[in-house]
C-alpha cells in the first residue's frame, strides 16, 4: 500500500532525556545499556521478529555494535547501515558473517564481501525506496538521534517502542523530538515501556 517496509522505531532514554552519553576516547566502541535486563532481552526478541535492523554509520563508529539477536534464540535480522560517505571502519563488528549486512551509500567505493547499494539521497524518500527495492518487508530502526529523527520528521513509521529508564546521564545525546507524555506505558521492572501504533 505505501510502497515501503513496515517500520518500527526503537530507543531507550534516560530519566533526564538522553539516549546515550557523550562519546570520547575512553568509551568509544562501548555500548551503554540504559534499560534493565528484562528490557534488553525483549529488545533482542524484537530483532528476531523483523527482517532487518537499521542504524546510521555514526552508531557503528561510536558503539561498534553487532546488531544481532545473539541473546535470544532466533534468526538475526539483515543489518542495514546508512553511510552516505562510506565512513564505516573496515574492522567494524557489524561487517562480520553473523548475519547479512547492507550499506546504503552515495560513495563509489566498495567493501569486499559487503553489498553497497548506491543512493544519492537527493529526495526524502530515497532511503526508503532503497530498502523497499531490496524486497525488505520490515525494519526496526535502532539508530542514533539523527537517524530516528529522520523517520519521525518524515512520518515514516508504523510503530514506536521506547524504554524510559530511571537512570540519569546529566549530559549526552538528546532523545528524539517526540512527545511521549500523552501515551500509556507498562512497567518492565523499573523501566517504562511505551508502545505506539499508528491507526
Amino acid at each position: 500500500k505505501f510502497k515501503r517496509p513496515y517500520i518500527t522505531l526503537k530507543w531507550a532514554e534516560s530519566e533526564d532525556g538522553y539516549i546515550g552519553p557523550i562519546k570520547n576516547k575512553l568509551n568509544l566502541g562501548r555500548v551503554l545499556w540504559l534499560s534493565n535486563k528484562k528490557s534488553k532481552m525483549l529488545s533482542q526478541k524484537w530483532r528476531t521478529e523483523e527482517q532487518s535492523i537499521l542504524v546510521g554509520v555514526q552508531t557503528i563508529i561510536d558503539d561498534d555494535p553487532l546488531l544481532t539477536s545473539r541473546l535470544y534464540k532466533g534468526k538475526s535480522p539483515i543489518r542495514i547501515i546508512v553511510d552516505p560517505n562510506l565512513r564505516i571502519p573496515h574492522n567494524a563488528r557489524v561487517l562480520n558473517t553473523d548475519s547479512k549486512s547492507i550499506i546504503i551509500s552515495s560513495s563509489k567505493k566498495k567493501i569486499d564481501g559487503i553489498e553497497v547499494i548506491k543512493n544519492d539521497f537527493n529526495h526524502e524518500d530515497s532511503l526508503i525506496s532503497s530498502i523497499y527495492n531490496q524486497g525488505i518487508q520490515s525494519v526496526i530502526v535502532e539508530g542514533g538521534r539523527k537517524t530516528l529523527q529522520y523517520f519521525i520528521d518524515n512520518n515514516y513509521w508504523d510503530c514506536i517502542k521506547v524504554f524510559k529508564t530511571n537512570k540519569k546521564l546529566n549530559q549526552g545525546t538528546p532523545r528524539p523530538d517526540f512527545n511521549l507524555n500523552n501515551y500509556d506505558y507498562k512497567m518492565l521492572g523499573n523501566d517504562r515501556l511505551y508502545e505506539l501504533f499508528k491507526n
